[in-house]
């Protein structure tokens, strides 16, 4: 009996070690998987984004981008330029959430896209350096480049780099590198001259 009881306890703590597991990794594949879609989404917006008009450009900071486009529509909204379209991102509560528009104005709830994101960063190149934010309708250009970074929650994204590698303050907590990466160059933004971008 007393056999038998440790081989249940054995056979019972193996099954829910791989229950574990099993849903770890799918939780994990769907983040990697949301992740994809998330950089395919930005990089294909940010092909058809143009500026030199209040309605048109990039507007964004660290952990929100927005993105107006001139595109092909096939429901024109009444009043409102039939190619005009607008795409918003946004980093909340563990997410990254999305939502795309016809018009000017935006319109329609935001949806989650990429679940489990313990940290989303997007940066700006204006062609001389990175910037934490950028308005295109403020400076009449687009960025040269966006850096879209994410990081996925959990035990994956806990691994620090050591403090000379990360050239972070010693003030600022440590932080792993992302687990995704991105630097979109936009065709229609000013030449950096080769500087700053990788």
């Amino acid at each position: 009996m007393v056999l038998m009881g440790c081989l249940a306890t054995s056979v019972a703590a193996l099954h829910f070690r791989t229950v574990e597991s099993r849903d770890r990794l799918s939780r994990s594949a769907d983040a990697i998987i949301g992740a994809s879609i998330l950089l395919e989404s930005v990089e294909t917006d940010l092909l058809t984004c143009i500026a030199g008009q209040g309605e048109t450009g990039v507007l964004g900071t660290t952990d929100t981008l927005l993105v107006r486009a001139r595109s092909v529509t096939l429901t024109p909204v009444a009043g409102q330029p039939a190619d005009l379209q607008g795409s918003e991102y946004r980093f909340a509560s563990g997410a990254v959430e999305g939502r795309r528009w016809a018009g000017e104005t935006a319109s329609g709830t935001f949806e989650p896209i990429v679940t489990g994101v313990g940290r989303l960063r997007f940066r700006y190149h204006n062609g001389k350096e990175w910037r934490e934010s950028f308005d295109s309708g403020r400076v009449g250009t687009l960025p040269a480049a966006i850096e879209v970074a994410v990081w996925f929650a959990g035990p994956a994204s806990e691994a620090v780099v050591s403090e000379t590698e990360s050239g972070r303050d010693s003030d600022e907590p440590p932080r792993s590198p992302p687990d995704r990466l991105r630097i979109i160059t936009i065709p229609d933004g000013p030449a950096s001259g080769g500087k700053g971008l990788p």
